[in-house]
């Protein structure tokens, strides 16, 4: 029986469900890309990275997203741990976005680390 379930947004109507590991890289790619107030009802929920975008691309910035990756993910759903030491997040500055691949843990899936590579540009 698995932990997790979420509807597939990549292809409902082949395989409607996705379950544990899929469901929860589905679900922190939804949660990140979710811009805060856009949630009726929840305004706190999801992130301000759309207004680092227009912030210097560096370092600097880049540990600022990581910081609230984690403090957001935690807040959101306490059984899923971002790994600092398995996460990256590199600026391109060439092309105006942040490479992010995001370790992370699940409970109940002891032992394994999972990844969620995404791209965030202007």
């Amino acid at each position: 029986m698995p932990f997790y379930k979420d509807f597939n947004e990549n292809s409902p109507t082949v395989n409607p469900q996705v379950k544990d590991a899929k469901a929860v890289a589905q679900w922190v790619e939804k949660l990140l890309m979710t811009r805060k107030g856009e949630v009726l009802f929840k305004p706190n929920y999801g992130t301000t990275f759309y207004e680092y975008l227009f912030e210097l691309i560096d370092e600097d910035n880049g540990v600022v997203l990581f910081n609230e990756i984690q403090a957001i993910v935690s807040m959101y759903n306490p059984e899923v741990k971002i790994v600092a030491s398995e996460s990256a997040i590199i600026p391109d500055v060439e092309n105006n976005r942040y490479l992010i691949n995001l370790g992370y843990t699940i409970n109940g899936f002891e032992g394994q680390t999972f990844n969620v590579p995404l791209i965030f540009q202007k």
